[in-house]
């Protein structure tokens, strides 16, 4: 991890990718689909990385649904 970036530091991953795991949520898929669709897709991680993992996603669904409430 970047030494300027902290664990759980908001803005991490892009707004546009926030809104596509929430798009491929409400369709139905589970974090690990997420992620594999994701890493299809060819959009990069947080970090500039290419292979998306599912804990990632299920920690972006948590804080995408703590901002929701």
């Amino acid at each position: 991890m970047d030494a300027k970036r902290k664990r759980n530091e908001p803005g991490l991953i892009n707004t546009s990718t926030q809104r596509r795991i929430q798009v491929l949520a409400y369709q139905g898929l589970g974090a690990k689909a997420i992620a594999a669709q994701l890493t299809r897709e060819g959009v990069p991680t947080a970090t500039g990385g290419d292979t998306w993992h599912y804990s990632t996603v299920r920690r972006a669904l948590a804080r995408i649904a703590q901002k929701a409430n």
